[in-house]
C-alpha cells in the first residue's frame, strides 16, 4: 500500500487504533480463558500468548514508515552540496542591494515621504509573501525528473537577466523614477525566489537526517553564510554608493543601475561555478526520493494545505509566527526621514548602519545555533524581545537633545529590533524540520515562511497606520521645522510603537516551547477546522499585506491615512507633486 505524506498521519492514527483494540480484544480473550484454567490467575504460558498477541497485532497494522529517513545528513561544503552554500551567499549579496539601497536612493534622489521610503522595502519584498505558491509548485512539478536543482537554476537566470536589463538601462543615461526602479526590483525578488524556496526545501530534506540534539543546525548555518552575506552587500553600499549620485560625501560613487552589476556578476560567478556540481535528491525514485510521484491539481494541493494545517503542531506555529511577526517588529516608520532631516544622515552612514544590523542578524543565529537550539524558545524571544525594545527607546535622546543628534550615533544604536528579528527567525526556522512530511518540504517551508512574511507586511500597515496618528511624522516639511509640538509626537509614537512591540508576548503560549513539545503535539489528532480557518487566514493576509504595501508607494494613493499619509480623500496627485 502507498501513502501521500499528508496521509500518514491521519493513517498512523486509524491503524494504531485497530492495533490497540486488536490487542485489547486478544488480551480479553486471553484473560477470559486463564481465568477459567487456572483460576484469576495468569500463567507463563498466557504471558507468552499475551506477548504474541500483541506482537501479532502490531505487525498486521501495516503502519507507515517512520517520517524521517535514515541517511545521514550531507556535508554542506562537500562539492556535490556547496552549490546550496554558494545560493544563500547570492540571496544575502542580491537582497542586501536591493532592498539597502532603496532608503538613501528614496530620501535623497526621489525625495519621498516618509511612508513610501518606510514601505519600499516591503513593497519589493512582497513576492516573499507567496512562498507558499513556490513551495507547492516545486513540489509537485518535477522538471527534468527533479524538484529542486532545475527550479535553482531557472532562479537564478532570472535573476541575473532582470539585473543585466536594470544595468543597461544605466548605460543608456536613462534615470528611471522611484516607481519603475521599485517595480524592477520586485521583478528581480520574483525571479531569485524560484530558487530560493526549491533551496529551503532541499535544506528541510537534509535537516530532517539530523539527530535530534542538534536537528536545525543546516538551516541554522544556511542562514548565517546569508546574514553574513547581507553585512557584505551593505558594505558595498556604503563605501559605493555614497558619492554624488546619491548626495553623499565621498567625491566618487556608483549609480544604482552600476550596482546592478555587482548582482549580475555574483550571480553568474557564484551560481556558474557551483550548479553543475550541485547534487538534486528529490526525483529518480532512488533511496533518496522525497518527492511524492504525483501530479494533483490546485484543488488537491489546497486541500493538502488545508491538511498541513490541521496538526496542531502546524497551526500553533503559523499563528504564534504570525502575531510575534506582525506585532513584534512594529517600528517607528518615521525615523529615517526625520534623521535626514534633523541631520542629513549619508549614504555611508545609511549602509554601515545596514551592515551592522546584518552583523546583528548574523551574531543573532550564530548565538542560537551556539547555544539557544535547544533552550526554551518562549523564554529566548522574550528575553529579545524585551531587551530590544528598552534599546530602541533610546531614541527618545535624539528627539530631545541636540548632542545625540547624530549619524553617527543613530548608526550605533539603531539596532532596536534586528536581534529580535533574529531569534523570532531562528526559531521558526528551526521548528519546520520538526514538522515537516517527506515529499512536503517546499509545501511545509513554504507554508510556514509565507505566514511569517505575510505577518511582515502586517507590520508595514500597522506602521503606517501609527504614523498617520500624529499627522506631522507623516510629512517631511514638519518634520524639518522641527518644534515642541514636532518633538512631541515623535515622542508618542516611539512610545506607542514600542508597546505595541511589547505586546507580541502575550501570544508567546501559542509557540510550542521545544522539540519535545512538539514531539507532543504531533501526537495529538488533527483539527480540520482548524485547517481551513489557517487557509482561510492566510488569503486575508496576502490580501491586506498586499494592498497596504502598494498603496504607500504608488503617488496616486500615498497621501491617504491607510497607507500612513495625512488625507481620507483621493486623489493624491496634487499632493504628490507638491511633494
Amino acid at each position: 500500500m502507498s501513502f501521500t505524506p499528508l496521509a500518514r498521519v491521519q493513517y498512523s492514527q486509524e491503524h494504531l487504533s485497530r492495533a490497540a483494540s486488536s490487542i485489547l480484544r486478544r488480551t480479553s480473550q486471553s484473560s477470559s480463558s486463564s481465568r477459567r484454567k487456572t483460576g484469576d490467575t495468569l500463567s507463563g504460558d498466557t504471558s507468552e500468548g499475551l506477548l504474541d498477541s500483541a506482537r501479532d497485532a502490531l505487525a498486521t497494522s501495516a503502519l507507515p514508515p517512520p517520517t524521517h529517513f535514515s541517511w545521514d545528513p550531507p556535508d554542506m561544503w562537500s562539492r556535490p552540496y556547496v552549490g546550496y552554500m554558494a545560493h544563500y551567499v547570492c540571496i544575502g549579496m542580491v537582497n542586501g542591494i536591493l532592498q539597502n539601497c532603496l532608503q538613501p536612493y528614496c530620501q535623497y534622489v526621489a525625495m519621498g515621504e516618509p511612508n513610501q521610503c518606510s514601505t519600499l522595502a516591503a513593497f519589493v519584498n512582497l513576492p516573499w509573501s507567496y512562498k507558499l505558491l513556490y513551495g507547492l509548485l516545486s513540489d509537485t512539478v518535477p522538471l527534468f525528473g527533479q524538484h529542486r536543482k532545475p527550479y535553482i537554476a531557472i532562479g537564478w537566470a532570472l535573476t541575473a537577466a532582470g539585473a543585466l536589463a536594470g544595468a543597461l538601462l544605466g548605460e543608456l543615461g536613462i534615470t528611471p523614477p522611484l516607481e519603475l526602479i521599485a517595480v524592477l526590483f520586485l521583478g528581480i525578488t520574483f525571479a531569485y525566489l524560484v530558487a530560493d524556496c526549491a533551496a529551503d526545501a532541499a535544506l528541510v530534506t537534509f535537516t530532517t537526517r539530523e539527530p535530534p540534539s542538534s536537528r536545525g543546525s543546516i538551516l541554522a548555518t544556511a542562514y548565517l553564510v546569508r546574514f553574513l552575506s547581507n553585512v557584505v552587500a551593505s558594505c558595498v553600499l556604503a563605501f559605493l554608493f555614497n558619492g554624488p549620485p546619491t548626495h553623499g560625501t565621498f567625491s566618487f560613487g556608483l549609480t544604482t543601475a552600476q550596482l546592478l552589476w555587482i548582482v549580475c556578476g555574483s550571480v553568474v560567478v557564484l551560481m556558474g561555478a557551483t550548479l553543475p556540481m550541485m547534487v538534486d535528491h528529490s526525483g529518480g525514485g532512488g533511496e533518496l526520493d522525497t518527492s511524492s510521484g504525483e501530479s494533483k491539481g490546485a484543488r488537491a494541493l489546497l486541500r493538502d494545505f488545508s491538511r498541513l494545517m490541521a496538526q496542531p503542531a502546524a497551526w500553533r506555529l503559523a499563528c504564534a509566527m504570525t502575531a510575534l511577526t506582525s506585532l513584534g517588529l512594529v517600528n517607528n516608520n518615521a525615523t529615517n526621514n526625520a534623521n535626514a532631516e534633523w541631520f542629513s544622515m549619508s549614504p555611508l552612514q545609511f549602509g554601515i548602519s545596514a551592515a551592522l544590523n546584518s552583523v546583528v542578524l548574523s551574531v543573532g543565529m550564530w548565538a542560537f545555533k551556539r547555544w539557544l537550539l535547544n533552550v526554551n524558545w518562549r523564554i529566548t524571544y522574550a528575553v529579545g524581545a524585551l531587551g530590544m525594545q528598552a534599546f530602541g527607546l533610546l531614541y527618545l535622546l535624539t528627539i530631545y537633545y541636540p548632542y545625540f543628534r547624530n549619524g553617527w550615533w543613530i548608526v550605533f544604536t539603531s539596532q532596536d529590533q534586528e536581534l529580535a528579528y533574529a531569534l523570532t527567525f531562528a526559531i521558526g526556522v528551526v521548528i519546520i524540520p520538526e514538522i515537516t512530511l517527506p515529499g512536503y518540504e517546499g509545501l511545509t517551508y513554504g507554508a510556514i515562511t509565507t505566514f511569517t512574511n505575510c505577518a511582515q507586511n502586517i507590520t508595514s500597515m500597522i506602521n503606517n497606520l501609527l504614523l498617520a496618528v500624529w499627522p506631522s511624522n507623516a510629512s517631511r516639511d514638519d518634520l524639518k521645522s522641527d518644534t515642541p509640538e514636532v518633538q512631541r509626537h515623535m515622542m508618542y509614537l516611539t512610545i506607542a510603537t514600542a508597546a505595541v512591540a511589547l505586546s507580541s508576548l502575550a501570544f508567546l503560549p501559542l509557540l510550542p516551547a521545544q522539540k519535545d513539545h512538539i514531539a507532543q503535539l504531533r501526537l495529538r489528532p488533527a483539527a480540520p477546522r482548524a485547517g481551513n480557518l489557517m487557509v482561510a487566514a492566510l488569503a486575508l493576509l496576502m490580501l491586506f499585506g498586499t494592498t497596504f504595501t502598494i498603496l504607500p508607494v504608488l503617488p496616486a494613493t500615498s497621501c491617504l491615512i491607510i497607507a500612513g499619509g495625512n488625507s481620507w480623500s483621493l486623489p493624491c496627485g496634487a499632493n504628490a507633486t507638491a511633494s
